[in-house]
């Protein structure tokens, strides 16, 4: 029995040795993006926080919204962090947008809708439609929320040019993989307390929503030693943050991600309605319309990840460019366009994107984004 116990304590003395061992080696010498697959590895912020309840945009630059659910507090302003090993400004103006003031002049100008890629992760001007319009020369209004998808955006769309009283040239949508999630259970999201949060169970009614998020900020504020513990892990070992990937990966039931975007069934039917209607309310009050089809970092291995979306805007004429086909084409990995610790597009990811953008713009310049049906197959 001794013997046993004796070999049963080497045995783990060894396991944990050697694991220490690993996670030292980890934390010098595994390559810097390993930190995209394990968000929060080597980054205390995420690590601490991630992304519960929207902790890593400033309380109330979020408001809530009567029809969208959600939207940006015209006039916030704070830093927002814990998507990359740097922080980086936020400030909307007073059309709730994170933008400069806009005043129409006369000059055209480009409309910028879509989610957190389009928004941008990184500073105002380092955004893709910001560069952009510099290349093109044109003004930009960028209106993205993070979190929303097509109902959203054209609702806001609709609510600034009403409020303008001017019609944007053209009118430019960042299409993520999450939209047809999001605008199947549109309006999605709301505020509580001043955070952000996902209302898609039964039970997130506004009450029990604040209560998880006092609970949760009090555990921020005075965290228990196994929460101390658990945020440790995060930053420094990687065989803990394998561990719990592996985990999710099981409880989720082993499923393995498909090498095509799913947009023929029913799940996406509402947001195939959303990108319909949006076109409409754009070419009917003069303005050109474009989708793009934005580079989804996990999945750059699949250059056809998109194909179904392509199928459904070439059967419904509506002016797309799969930016996620061309630079997966091109051999740009995942790595190049996203985050060092989320797949949002890097600096360099957003720099890709509007030359990519602009080097068609300057070849079509009013094809591009024509409401009209055009004169061959739309190919992207």
């Amino acid at each position: 029995m001794r013997r046993f116990l004796r070999g049963t304590l080497s045995g783990a003395v060894i396991v944990v040795v050697s694991c220490i061992a690993f996670d030292v080696t980890a934390w010098f010498l595994a390559p810097e993006r390993v930190e995209y697959h394990f968000p929060g590895y080597r980054f205390r912020p995420y690590a601490q926080r991630g992304s519960d309840f929207g902790w890593h945009f400033p309380r109330y630059y979020f408001e809530a919204h009567p029809t969208r659910g959600i939207d940006l507090t015209p006039g916030g302003r704070g830093t927002a962090f814990a998507f990359a090993p740097f922080t980086f400004e936020l400030a909307t103006n007073s059309l709730g947008c994170r933008d400069d003031e806009f005043v129409p002049d006369g000059r055209p100008f480009l409309y910028a809708a879509g989610d957190s890629q389009t928004m941008g992760y990184v500073a105002k001007e380092q955004r893709w439609p910001d560069l952009l319009a510099r290349k093109a020369l044109l003004r930009l209004l960028n209106c993205g929320v993070a979190g929303t998808a097509q109902w959203h955006q054209r609702d806001k769309f609709l609510d600034i040019v009403g409020r303008l009283g001017a019609v944007p040239e053209l009118v430019l949508v960042g299409y993520v993989n999450n939209d047809a999630e999001d605008d199947r259970d549109f309006p999605a999201q709301t505020v509580i307390e001043g955070y952000p949060v996902h209302r898609l169970r039964a039970e997130d009614d506004a009450l029990g929503l604040a209560s998880r998020i006092r609970a949760a900020q009090d555990n921020l504020d005075h965290p228990s030693l196994s929460t101390r513990l658990k945020w440790f892990l995060k930053e420094h070992s990687l065989i803990a943050n394998m561990v719990y990937r592996l985990s999710a990966w099981a409880s989720s039931g082993g499923a393995v991600r498909s090498d095509v975007y799913p947009f023929s069934d029913a799940e996406a039917g509402n947001n195939k309605k959303a990108i319909a209607a949006f076109k409409a309310s754009a070419c009917a009050i003069g303005s050109r319309f474009a989708m793009i089809l934005l580079p989804n970092a996990p999945s750059m291995n699949w250059p056809d990840y998109y194909r179904e979306v392509r199928m459904f805007l070439d059967e419904n004429q509506i002016y797309h460019l799969d930016l996620h086909q061309a630079f997966a084409q091109a051999g740009i990995t995942g790595t190049e366009v996203a985050q060092p610790t989320d797949p949002h597009l890097s600096i360099e990811g957003n720099a890709r994107v509007a030359a990519a953008i602009a080097g068609r713009l300057a070849g079509e310049g009013t094809r591009f984004g024509a409401c009209a049906p055009p004169a061959g197959p739309n190919k992207s």
